[in-house]
């Protein structure tokens, strides 16, 4: 097994690290409020990641695996990225960019040629996280691709869950798109709330986690209720937004832009078949994007 290595950027206001292991953003201490944790510093005991990139799919494979030309693909849920070696393709004091590339491993799970580049950059007091993906292949190459980021809730040990709450820019009608036991969407679309802009956070609220769509605002953030502290993330348009959280065990909102569903309880094994699935064509690359501040109201 190759040994990962750690590497830190910063500026004035953040301390960034990101592991190549899976180009995973490690860890974000806020130097205004002396190296405060940002982003959930990974706990084998109830989930010892921080940050894991999704990639090629989100979420689970309909029994494990899809199917392209008659070839049977086996997947762990939310695919290779995360678990794979990024290369270092260029580092400076405020910004580093990892490299993943096709190559025999990759293949015999993903059968395309890509690249897929990210980036971390510290721009004054935001944090910008861009996902390169660049189709190398001469065909066209369906992909999904998510992040997956564990916010630190409650900021502080003198609150508790139930000080917080996600709040959205503005006030939405967000579709809860229902998956079974497998993780895999049960076709079952539900509003989950009705004109309304935030989410409290306590056990009833999140047993599991949801996947949103119809979501519209520019931001959304976790926020400290008596103090009006925000830890405030900009999902860029992603068409699905999963939350995630276990306030009876652990000390972490997930807030997960995904470009791509999971797949459904009757996939036919077919990434192209996949709710939202991102397509490139030969030789195209794509941006995505997620930024996040840290402020107080």
């Amino acid at each position: 097994m190759e040994k990962t290595m750690i590497y830190t950027i910063e500026n004035k206001y953040f301390k960034l690290e990101a592991n190549d292991e899976g180009a995973e953003l490690w860890s974000i201490l806020d130097k205004r409020e002396d190296g405060r944790p940002i982003i959930w510093q990974g706990d084998p005991e109830v989930w010892d990641e921080h940050s894991p990139i999704l990639f090629p799919y989100c979420g689970c494979l309909k029994e494990g695996f899809f199917v392209e030309n008659g070839i049977t693909y086996n997947g762990n849920p939310h695919g290779f990225g995360k678990t794979s070696i990024h290369r270092v393709k260029r580092i400076s004091d405020n910004s580093i960019l990892f490299s993943l590339e096709a190559d025999e491993t990759t293949m015999q799970m993903y059968p395309w040629n890509f690249e897929l580049e990210t980036e971390y950059r510290l721009e004054e007091d935001k944090i910008i996280c861009i996902f390169h993906v660049h189709n190398r292949d001469e065909k066209d190459m369906p992909f999904g691709l998510g992040f997956h980021t564990g916010y630190c809730c409650p900021f502080s040990s003198e609150y508790a869950p139930s000080d917080y709450r996600i709040k959205f820019e503005k006030s939405e009608s967000p579709i809860h798109l229902q998956h079974n036991e497998n993780g895999n969407l049960t076709g079952k679309e539900v509003e989950l709330f009705h004109e309304n802009n935030f989410l409290t956070l306590d056990y009833e609220q999140f047993p599991q986690s949801f996947i949103l769509s119809n979501v519209h605002s520019r931001y959304i953030q976790i926020e400290e209720i008596p103090t009006g502290r925000y830890v405030r993330m900009y999902p860029e348009g992603a068409p699905e937004m999963a939350l995630w959280s276990q306030p009876d065990r652990a000390s972490y909102v997930c807030i997960q832009p995904w470009y791509s569903a999971p797949d459904s309880a009757d996939s036919d094994h077919s990434l192209w078949h996949k709710k939202d699935i991102q397509i490139l064509k030969a030789g195209e690359s794509r941006d995505y994007q997620q930024i996040i501040e840290t402020g107080k109201l």
